[in-house]
């Protein structure tokens, strides 16, 4: 399983952040309903350059986020359940914050 970040680009050079997994060579993209400035997006790290307050924790939301999918999934493997990109993301969005999130590309990662 792989989890990172991806953008898309907005209006008025900012970007569109979204958590993408890739679980069994299938893809699935859910929007973190933030934007960002295009300038302070660091595609390497995969984090925000740390300029204010916010940006520090728009960080710690990214952070936190990574450690919640992993834990989903490490819990899933625990239970012995089958696992599938759906169950997994629909696991996820059952709890806290993560609820709101919509879904908004399924398909398979070539």
């Amino acid at each position: 399983m792989r989890v990172c970040y991806t953008t898309r680009k907005a209006n008025n050079g900012q970007l569109k952040l979204f958590l993408r997994v890739i679980f069994n060579g299938w893809l699935r993209d859910s929007s973190m309903h933030r934007k960002i400035d295009a300038y302070k997006w660091d595609p390497i790290r995969q984090r925000v350059k740390e300029v204010t307050e916010d940006d520090k924790t728009l960080n710690d939301l990214l952070e936190s986020t990574l450690v919640s999918v992993y834990g989903h999934y490490n819990i899933m493997l625990t239970e012995r359940k089958q696992i599938t990109i759906d169950r997994l993301f629909d696991r996820i969005e059952s709890i806290g914050s993560h609820k709101e999130r919509k879904l908004l590309h399924a398909g398979r990662y070539v």
